[in-house]
């Protein structure tokens, strides 16, 4: 009695595999999302809008400032609310191709009852194994968006006081 896995457990372990290194990669990339100090995101944006001359130009500047704050939070606020449905695709491939490779390892319950129960049994195994990962990493990465939306909303409100303050500091 030959017993070997065939192709089908391999890559059931092996989409599972990478599955959970591209939700871990994911969460990674988290971080970078993290807003930077109020001190520097606010040099940046001093940087990026450039004084206006005449009449109004604080105003006018404050208002760039403003507005390049807004798209910035914008953009943040994009990428964050990508982050679940990611980690649902993730675990959705996971069942998927694990469900779909049992039932395929079903049709060599013909020739070889047991190790064909055995293979489809083993790609259940790493389906199931693999969405679970994908699920905790999920879990995770969750509690890490809402900490940086409110870590953004934090920044953003000191911002808003540091730019009226200091532009009104400036006119003076």
């Amino acid at each position: 009695m030959g017993w070997a896995f065939g192709w089908r457990v391999p890559a059931a372990s092996l989409i599972s595999i990478g599955c959970s290194a591209l939700a871990w990669r994911r969460l990674s990339k988290l971080e970078r999302l993290a807003p930077p100090p109020v001190s520097s995101l606010l040099a940046e944006l001093e940087a990026q809008n450039p004084a206006h001359a005449g009449e109004g130009g604080l105003e006018r500047k404050r208002l760039s400032m403003i507005a390049d704050l807004n798209q910035r939070l914008a953009d943040i606020s994009f990428e964050l609310r990508l982050v679940p449905p990611t980690y649902s695709a993730l675990t959705r491939v996971c069942l998927a191709s694990g469900t779909a490779l049992t039932l395929l390892g079903f049709l060599d319950l013909a020739r070889a009852p047991v190790e064909g129960a055995l293979r489809a049994f083993m790609c259940a195994v790493s389906g199931l194994v693999g969405a679970a990962v994908v699920a905790a990493i999920g879990r995770r990465a969750k509690r890490g968006v809402e900490r940086t939306q409110q870590a953004w909303d934090r920044t953003s409100l000191e911002l808003g006081r540091s730019l009226r303050t200091s532009l009104t500091a400036s006119r003076q």
